[in-house]
């Protein structure tokens, strides 16, 4: 098994889809920033995704409103660290985003992600920041060598 990670400051963007606009499809320019600061990010980290079938993990830290949800229990919010975030964006489109964006460039052979069909397991968290800290991503990518894997979790057929 190996393991990449990595951290994009900032506040989590979610996958959108392309606009119409003048009679053809865009990308906004905020969405194009953010999904090159996702894969420079990763490139820092590692020239290139782990080998394997991958076990993805994104972890959307978002700013922690200046006053408490109602979904939230008053205690819990006191408490002043990270907590579940049951609001928009949806999970499925944080965890595309970030797939897409590791995917970006015209050669496959050349980008960080060569396809996201290699993802057998991802797992997106949103997140109310803890008190004090600042809103990021993080993402944790393991590549598992599947005869490795099958024995670590010895699977029943």
């Amino acid at each position: 098994m190996s393991s990449v990670a990595f951290c994009v400051d900032g506040e989590p963007r979610a996958w959108a889809r392309a606009r119409l606009g003048g009679g053809r499809h865009f990308t906004s320019d905020e969405q194009t920033a953010w999904r090159h600061r996702v894969l420079a990010a990763a490139r820092q980290a590692a020239p290139r995704a782990p080998e394997g079938a991958l076990e993805v993990t994104v972890v959307a830290v978002f700013p922690r409103p200046a006053t408490r949800p109602p979904a939230i229990p008053a205690a819990a919010w006191l408490g002043g660290g990270r907590l579940p975030r049951p609001h928009d964006p949806d999970a499925d489109n944080l965890g595309k985003g970030v797939l897409d964006a590791l995917q970006l460039g015209p050669v496959r052979e050349r980008r960080w992600l060569s396809d996201d069909n290699r993802v057998f397991d991802l797992r997106v968290l949103k997140l109310w920041a803890a008190r004090g800290e600042l809103p990021r991503l993080e993402v944790q990518v393991l590549g598992w060598d599947l005869d490795v894997w099958a024995r670590a979790h010895r699977m029943e057929g």
